[in-house]
């Protein structure tokens, strides 16, 4: 668990050289998206399905 802990309170991947130039990732801090990054992983659990469903139709709705 420590990379993944150091990856989330960097924002930087400590697998490559880590600077103030490297690249910042991508974390999910709010509760929606890391709702959402769980279901995803889950997507077999039925209770997963609806919440699902409406994300996918949300990201497919032209803005």
């Amino acid at each position: 668990m420590s990379l993944a802990t150091a990856m989330y309170d960097s924002g930087r991947d400590p697998l490559r050289k880590v600077s103030y130039k490297s690249q910042r990732l991508y974390i999910p801090k709010k509760i929606e998206q890391r709702r959402l990054h769980k279901a995803f992983l889950r997507y077999h659990d039925p209770k997963n399905w609806a919440y699902l469903r409406r994300a996918l139709v949300r990201m497919s709705a032209p803005n």
